[in-house]
């Protein structure tokens, strides 16, 4: 099965699934990754290609696909379709199995693997309601919508390779934007931040317990009593003897979050003091 648009020889793109094995190994820990469809050689590609047929075939009946026109059946005339399918059976393989002696049906492990089945499900039921995004026209039979490839078309590559990645937006001015709940490069927070922080558990007190000491996104953060800020860490020695400090201790008992809620309530009381 040959890509759409492509010829059988044409260079596979070097950006998608490429990379060294230390680029990799670095986006991901899972061992292996899945194979692109144009890296297949003929073989390959035409036995997996009847893997997946047959898979979507049970999935067509096992679903109920036919009723309402879920899946429309020109799907391999859609290579987006099919590479969304292709990825969802992958997905399942990956958590059912045949073989009746190393699957289990109950107990811990069956209610752990239960949870991500119960995401490739509403994962499923997110798909079938996006058909319509690459066979708008297809549900009751194909119809050929107009359709514009860019494979070959030298100048539109060209222009989308001029193209500014940053669509001529200016980095906003951290001074402006103030506080950053998702862990930016601010040095100084302010009380409420660290306090939503602690509550959606992306910041957690120093496990050794001291007070006015917090670990949020790979930074130490102090607690400053003359304006009841937080200042971020930057020094080296003192980040160092954070973490020799932290090495040992147990930083499952949540009291500390507490207690750091306190200190940050004190500190504030003495600012207004002040």
């Amino acid at each position: 099965m040959g890509e759409r648009g492509r010829p059988d020889d044409a260079p596979a793109p070097t950006g998608a699934g490429g990379g060294s094995g230390k680029q990799e190994s670095a986006i991901l820990s899972i061992q292996g990754r899945l194979t692109e469809w144009h890296a297949m050689d003929p073989a390959m590609r035409e036995r997996e290609w009847k893997r997946l047929v047959e898979w979507v075939v049970w999935l067509f009946d096992t679903y109920e696909f036919g009723r309402e026109y879920r899946l429309p059946k020109c799907w391999p005339d859609h290579p987006g379709l099919v590479q969304e399918l292709w990825v969802l059976k992958c997905w399942r393989e990956a958590l059912y199995t045949t073989d009746t002696k190393a699957g289990v049906t109950n107990g811990q492990r069956a209610g752990a693997l239960a949870q991500h089945a119960r995401a490739w499900h509403n994962e499923l039921r997110a798909f079938v309601a996006q058909i319509k995004y690459y066979a708008p026209k297809c549900l009751t039979g194909h119809t050929r919508s107009e359709l514009t490839e860019v494979w070959g078309d030298e100048d539109v590559i060209a222009r989308w390779l001029d193209a500014d990645p940053l669509g001529g937006v200016a980095a906003p001015n951290a001074a402006a934007v103030g506080d950053d709940e998702r862990g930016g490069p601010e040095a100084v927070l302010g009380e409420p931040t660290m306090r939503a922080r602690l509550a959606g558990g992306t910041a957690e007190p120093h496990p050794a317990g001291l007070l006015g000491t917090i670990a949020s996104f790979g930074h130490w953060w102090i607690c400053d009593l003359d304006n009841g800020t937080w200042q971020r860490v930057d020094d080296a020695r003192l980040v160092e003897q954070l973490d020799l400090l932290a090495e040992g201790y147990d930083d499952e008992d949540d009291t500390g979050d507490q207690e750091n809620l306190s200190y940050m309530q004190n500190s504030g009381r003495e600012s207004d003091a002040e």
